[in-house]
């Protein structure tokens, strides 16, 4: 039987390679797309998706959610993060992405709340407890919101995978890069879920961003690849773009997406943690050697095997089912 997964996601160009990565594979459905406000503009982000899955023929349904971080998230805004050079040129990478995946431009639609996103998450994971996998590539805001509707809503999924935080290492965004640009951006977002998950007894696996750091050298590989699938051929084509896209990125959301198909890329260890909420530090992520009221138990990934998600990245662009894993 098949894995099921829908994805968060602030539509960043590795989190549509991420995604096409999944579609692409033999061993997973992807369920649903929901995004929120991050590095990329929400409403771009939905009809970049809305696009990508019409291009490829996929009736996967997009929901688009939060434009703004919760109430009360206090962030720097002299200088703004996301007017400094490197996310600019990540969201012109994201431009290119599109451009090379011959995907059409369509202006975004008017401004909405997150509600869509949020009932949609909601009746999915009620409808189907258990069942789906909840992988989160961006800002935790949409997810937050489900909580805040529903305390038990993290309860309903087969497992909670979150891309974010820097927890051991420099993170890309705060004024000394203390933070990971995702916490950064809704650190309430990010305590919600942290607090919901020590009340619940959820144990999410969390990927930070020093751990993640894989090298983009794999797009040295690409054009060994041969795909028989529109999906496996998107992969591939931004698989071999991505040192033009961004020269210096990694491919830190198409890692945690390999991770679903393959769980031994990945090594994980038990900790608890908690999120900084006020400046300039908030988004900031602590580690702390006991449990107290404002940390959660987390599976912190420590080590990742290259070569095994090479593995994973080849089978799916080639259209070969997966390992068990």
């Amino acid at each position: 039987m098949k894995a099921r997964v829908v994805i968060d996601t602030d539509g960043g160009f590795d989190d549509i390679y991420a995604v096409c990565l999944l579609c692409a594979s033999k061993s997973v459905d992807v369920v649903g797309v929901t995004t929120v406000n991050g590095i990329m503009p929400c409403a771009r982000s939905a009809e970049t998706f809305t696009n990508l899955f019409n291009h490829l023929a996929l009736p996967i349904p997009v929901c688009m959610g939060a434009e703004e971080p919760l109430p009360h998230t206090q962030l720097d805004r002299q200088p703004n993060v996301l007017d400094e050079p490197w996310v600019k040129d990540y969201q012109n990478a994201c431009t290119a992405a599109c451009k090379s995946l011959q995907l059409p431009f369509v202006p975004p639609p008017h401004p909405t709340t997150q509600s869509l996103a949020a009932e949609f998450l909601m009746s999915l994971f009620r409808s189907h407890p258990h069942e789906i996998t909840l992988l989160c590539l961006g800002p935790l805001t949409n997810i937050a919101t489900c909580i805040e509707a529903d305390p038990l809503f993290l309860t309903y999924a087969k497992e909670v995978v979150i891309m974010g935080g820097a927890v051991r290492g420099p993170g890309n965004a705060g004024p000394d890069k203390h933070a990971e640009l995702n916490f950064y951006l809704d650190s309430v977002a990010v305590d919600t879920v942290l607090r919901s998950c020590a009340s619940n007894a959820v144990v999410p696996r969390i990927v930070s961003v020093e751990t993640s750091d894989l090298p983009v050298c794999l797009g040295d590989h690409a054009g060994k690849l041969v795909s028989f699938t529109p999906s496996g051929d998107a992969a591939a084509k931004i698989l071999h773009e991505l040192p033009v896209l961004h020269p210096h990125a990694c491919a830190f959301d198409a890692v945690v997406a390999a991770y679903v198909l393959d769980h031994t890329i990945l090594e994980f260890e038990s900790t608890h943690c908690y999120c900084a909420l006020s400046p300039p530090f908030h988004g900031t992520m602590y580690e702390v050697p006991a449990p107290n009221a404002s940390s959660a138990a987390v599976l912190l990934a420590h080590v990742v095997h290259p070569e095994r998600y090479f593995h994973v990245i080849k089978r799916c662009i080639e259209g070969t089912p997966s390992d068990p894993s």
